[in-house]
């Protein structure tokens, strides 16, 4: 009776022979006592292309659309990748139970039964959960494995999205780039994730370009008491600021020599330390801390939790620890005293806080927060990049186990004839947690001033000794950094104008995956859709054009709002309580699919290229080329003067060279000759 293990990575591998007791080299695996351990390289086979089902497919045409196979056939990406998969095929012949050690999440459960699919495996099977590739965490969940069964729903809602994709992909990236070569367009790609990312890039583009600064105006004064001076002002909210210059000339006559008393008000208050961190926020942190992207923050967490294991499990949406973890916290606290760079901050720490805020199963999703493991780190033996992220992880870990911040909230404010003026501060009185975070930037849960207000009483007599009008302009929205495109990515909803579309997202409804999510704004980078500018994120011209195209056309596929409802579904189909879900979802997806390959098909040229122009309003070298050249070859229409919009709505072109209206060649004449614009 020989188990088989198989795992995603080479280092998985190893680290559970390990655990396994150790074992010898054997063909792609290792070897022990009854049980093998194999692994693949992440996805060892791949989706067939168009031309893999037919060779005609290689050509981008109009007839073959859409494109949708009976049934989706695999490969192996590259040549190790077959070497590798002809290994697990050999080593399965020998094995009476399968156990999938690959990642624990969605992927890992594709990447898992890609290979027993492709192999046909109809063996027992039962999987390993994994959140902590230390030997101890590994032999613990060794001795407790699950059924295969309970995580399967993963790997249906993986495979769903993955289908998804192609569908999308395949057909929306032909149908566009032909429509678009009319005018000389190079190949576009449209995917069911990066087009909505892309649409909310380009989106706020055009706010920030459209945006029109508002003057307003704020009144400064400064009180004078026989305690000092106090600085206050008038700042209505943004709904009810100044515009108007002669009313705030009018209210700063009112508070000039202004007498009365102060109102001083002061509350102790508290503030919890940030939550721990997932992975969306631990890439949030690295890209304010250290300008990484988030690419890289994932690269380099990945490298801790796998190479290393003194991280856990990195693609998590969970902010929380089970309570079972609370016995680690000796461990951990005792690790981090040994490091130099924490050992003052051990020091404060005293004895550990256990929050409900920190240590609540009720919140814990596939997996828990990513913190430090039980495991001695030594960072001698790490990159610099790794160091600076365990650190960074290990302080959010001690904060979350360090007393509340607490600080005395102060408010002035005084009536100067009518006119509300203000002024707040605070005094930190015990920093508490901060002292996690001493030095460094704040932390993302933690972004409030520190003003200490003059020492007056309350009731205290004032007069208006100074005062004048301060002139100021709204601002357009800040551009998207990686930072908040990722948070934008996890909750869409805060992005979304429209009240009936915001009404159907959830809070959580997200755009991708935490595992997807980097890697998607890596290919709207590597497809010249978007750029960066120190850490703004930018359209290019190429990016705003698709997506106008799209909402001219097939609108759904730049909508995050569709996408999130999709993201949703296969949330769904994840916790497998509706069977069919995904059968239904990919009906869905097909159908669409179908009505708008058709509907690009018959769109006007310019609701595609958005007239053609570049975005000074002028066409490029390229695009007049290229129209030139449809014009050579175009079909004369007859069209009456009253039939100039049907026509255009059709495709039409005015030709002023010929005058007369004129279908662009390579475009479908049949409805021109519905209309009776040309002959059958």
């Amino acid at each position: 009776m020989t188990t088989l293990y198989l795992c995603e990575k080479p280092d998985q591998g190893r680290i559970i022979s390990q655990a396994l007791g150790g074992g010898r080299k054997s063909n792609g695996g290792i070897e022990g006592d009854g049980w093998i351990v194999t692994w693949a390289f992440g996805h060892l086979l791949t989706p067939y292309m168009p031309d893999d089902y037919d060779e005609d497919l290689k050509r981008w045409n109009w007839e073959t659309l859409p494109i949708v196979p009976e049934k989706f056939l695999f490969k192996p990406k590259d040549s190790r990748a077959g070497s590798q998969v002809k290994a697990i095929r050999s080593h399965m012949r020998r094995a009476s139970k399968v156990v999938i050690a690959t990642d624990a999440d969605r992927e890992g459960e594709l990447i898992a039964y890609e290979i027993l699919n492709e192999l046909k495996w109809k063996g027992a099977t039962a999987r390993l959960w994994l959140s902590d590739l230390t030997i101890p965490a590994v032999t613990r969940s060794l001795a407790s494995l699950r059924e295969a069964s309970e995580t399967k729903p993963l790997y249906h809602a993986a495979a769903a999205r993955m289908y998804a994709d192609w569908i999308v992909g395949m057909n929306l990236s032909r149908a566009a780039t032909l429509k678009m070569a009319a005018f000389g367009g190079k190949p576009l790609s449209v995917g069911r994730v990066q087009t909505p990312v892309l649409a909310l890039i380009v989106d706020l583009e055009r706010k920030i370009t459209g945006f029109k600064p508002q003057d307003f105006f704020e009144i400064v004064a400064t009180a004078a008491t026989q305690d000092g001076d106090v600085r206050l002002r008038f700042a209505p909210s943004a709904e009810e600021r100044l515009t108007d210059r002669a009313k705030a000339d009018s209210l700063l006559q009112r508070v000039q020599g202004a007498r009365g008393p102060l109102s001083v008000k002061t509350e102790a208050k508290k503030q919890a330390p940030p939550k721990l961190l997932d992975l969306a926020t631990l890439q949030g942190e690295a890209n304010s801390r250290f300008a990484w992207s988030a690419d890289k923050a994932l690269a380099v967490l990945q490298a801790c939790y796998e190479k290393h294991q003194i991280l856990t499990y990195p693609r998590t949406d969970c902010r929380y620890l089970p309570d079972e973890h609370k016995e680690n916290i000796p461990t951990i606290a005792k690790n981090l005293g040994a490091i130099n760079e924490l050992a003052p901050l051990l020091g404060e720490l005293g004895t550990p806080i256990q929050r409900d805020t920190v240590y609540n199963d009720a919140k814990i999703t596939a997996h828990h927060a990513i913190i430090p493991t039980n495991k001695q780190a030594d960072l001698s033996a790490v990159s610099e990049d790794e160091r600076k992220l365990y650190i960074m992880v290990a302080r959010f870990w001690c904060a979350a186990h360090m007393p509340d911040l607490e600080y005395l909230q102060t408010t002035i404010s005084m009536d100067a004839n009518g006119v509300p003026l203000r002024s707040s501060g605070r005094q930190i009185t015990k920093p508490g947690w901060r002292s996690a975070f001493a030095g460094l930037a704040a932390a993302e849960d933690s972004k409030e001033e520190d003003d200490t207000l003059p020492p007056v009483k309350d009731g205290a007599a004032a007069q208006i000794s100074d005062a004048k009008l301060e002139a100021k302009k709204t601002q357009p929205p800040a551009r998207f950094t990686e930072k908040s495109l990722l948070k934008a990515m996890e909750s869409v909803a805060r992005y979304v104008d429209d009240p009936k579309a915001k009404a159907t997202l959830k809070e959580t409804s997200g755009i991708g995956t935490p595992a997807t999510r980097a890697a998607t704004i890596e290919v709207l980078k590597a497809r010249g859709y978007v750029q960066l500018k120190k850490r703004s994120i930018s359209p290019t011209d190429t990016g705003c054009a698709l997506i106008d195209a799209l909402k001219a056309t097939a609108p759904a596929y730049a909508d995050p709002v569709t996408t999130a409802r999709w993201e949703d579904v296969l949330s769904r189909i994840a916790t497998g309580s509706e069977p069919g879900l995904a059968k239904k979802f990919l009906g869905g997806i097909q159908g669409t699919v179908t009505r708008d390959v058709a509907v690009i098909k018959g769109a006007a040229l310019d609701r595609m290229a958005g007239t053609g122009k570049a975005s000074n309003g002028s066409f490029t070298p390229a695009q007049k080329k290229a129209y030139a050249a449809k014009l050579d070859g175009a079909t004369p229409l007859k069209v009456s003067y009253d039939q100039r919009e049907r026509a255009k709505a059709l495709g039409a072109r005015w030709d002023a060279a010929k005058k007369c209206w004129v279908a662009l060649k390579g475009v479908d004449l049949a409805p021109f000759r519905q209309e009776g614009f040309c002959e059958a």
